[in-house]
């Protein structure tokens, strides 16, 4: 799956963009699995998971400021790549101007184990400002969201300039970038290893509870995608399950 995340971005049919060489940050033991994967890109290895922040914190400090940041989890499945570029391309101005873009899944039905974005009204089309983040609800609370029409899932995709997030990360989190810091080192090449005694220094949190729930230049771009994050048996059995089969059977099955 991190193959076929990579390989989203290795052409596209909107003429506005394109797409810089992939920065992973992965497990350093899964080391020679990511450079057989993507060979091509730059590897930063954490000797320990340490959550999302932590990792769009390297991310950033390894780029230029000035550079537009795609983050993209490694596990997801989307059908319609183009309409994903496309709502990309619509997230580029916001992003140039300091906002944090986040896209939103338009909810195909009352999910109960996704987050969502309550997203304030605005023109279609363009990135629209996000009025609050809520946690997963339960079924009737999630109906309701369904028939307002302004929430949609998160997907946990972001695209921000690398100083909107240092900035966001120093502002709500202070403690991560010097840890990271400290961790990549004086130089860091191509394949770059987390030094684990600095790295431990840094939260382990998300970047939602670090920075997306408390910071106020966020925006969200709702999209159409065919998108699933593939999160249980259902969702695997919905991607793969042909003519209502009632299984699915991959590899040497008996």
């Amino acid at each position: 799956m991190i193959a076929e995340t990579a390989q989203r971005f290795s052409q596209t049919s909107v003429t506005e963009l394109a797409f810089a060489p992939i920065t992973v940050v992965g497990s350093a033991r899964h080391r020679s699995l990511l450079e057989k994967a993507l060979p091509d890109a730059r590897l930063i290895l954490e000797p320990f998971g340490r959550n999302s922040a932590p990792a769009i914190a390297a991310v950033s400090l390894v780029a230029n400021p000035d550079d537009l940041l795609l983050i993209l989890p490694a596990d997801h499945n989307i059908q319609d790549v183009e309409a994903f570029h496309s709502a990309i391309n619509k997230a580029v101005e916001a992003a140039q101007n300091g906002a944090i873009v986040t896209f939103g899944i338009r909810p195909s039905y009352p999910a109960t184990g996704y987050g969502y974005i309550k997203a304030e009204t605005g023109q279609s089309g363009k990135a629209l400002a996000v009025e609050s983040f809520v946690e997963k609800p339960i079924l009737e609370v999630a109906e309701q969201y369904i028939a307002e029409g302004h929430y949609y899932w998160n997907a946990g995709i972001f695209l921000f300039k690398a100083q909107t997030i240092h900035d966001a990360l120093m502002r709500h989190a202070p403690d991560i970038v010097p840890a990271v810091t400290a961790a990549l080192g004086a130089s860091p090449g191509t394949t770059c290893f987390l030094d684990p005694i600095e790295f431990g220094k840094a939260s382990n949190i998300s970047i939602d509870f670090a920075v997306m729930e408390h910071a106020q230049n966020v925006q969200v771009v709702p999209v159409e995608m065919g998108w699933s994050d593939v999160g249980d048996y259902q969702a695997l059995w919905d991607l793969f399950a042909d003519h209502g089969e009632a299984n699915v059977q991959s590899g040497p099955v008996t």
